[in-house]
């Protein structure tokens, strides 16, 4: 029985393991359009996007995003593209969503 639960456990780790995303940075890209979400998220869309994203997508409640991190994220954003800073996004590849939650902005 004991051996049994051992057995379970590992199993239930091993397939849990595979639920977690797969977060990889972006290359730095150029900001083309930023749309607000009604919910407070925001959908920014690059030059070039990788592929299969449309845009990234920070929403609230998804890949870790919280409402203060979302409000961060958008005046990072604002700052990047009033000064023509180029940006790198973490984010999301295994869905073609492209949930982000970090962005950094490069000189």
């Amino acid at each position: 029985m004991i051996r049994f639960k051992y057995c379970f456990a590992l199993f239930s780790f091993i397939f849990s393991a595979s639920a977690f995303s797969a977060d990889v940075w972006s290359d730095f890209v150029e900001i083309t359009e930023v749309k607000g979400i009604y919910h407070g998220g925001l959908l920014i869309t690059t030059n070039p996007m990788p592929s299969p994203c449309s845009g990234f997508r920070f929403f609230i409640g998804e890949n870790l995003v919280t409402a203060d991190g979302a409000q961060l994220i958008d005046g990072l954003v604002m700052m990047a593209m009033t000064t023509d800073r180029n940006i790198s996004v973490l984010y999301d590849d295994s869905t073609g969503s492209c949930y982000a939650r970090q962005l950094k902005v490069q000189k």
